[in-house]
């Protein structure tokens, strides 16, 4: 499975919001694994950060280290 960029999750959540107004002032969650065996609340706003490649080297921008990644939750 491809990971997804930001341009496209903005796109899907501007689709959700046009075609399912309702929607906009409901709660957002989010799952923890890819077969959603579980959710939680998304409480926190999306964040930009700087990313290792396998995901454990991760802190915020820098003037020398741009952004290479956004976290949702």
């Amino acid at each position: 499975m491809k990971e997804l960029t930001l341009r496209e999750v903005i796109k899907n959540l501007q689709n959700i919001a046009r075609h399912n107004p309702d929607l906009l002032d409901k709660p957002v969650i989010s799952s923890s694994d890819d077969e959603g065996n579980s959710y939680n609340y998304v409480y926190y706003t999306a964040t930009p950060l700087v990313i290792g490649s396998d995901l454990s080297d991760v802190d915020g921008p820098s003037e020398t280290v741009p952004a290479n990644t956004v976290c949702i939750n």
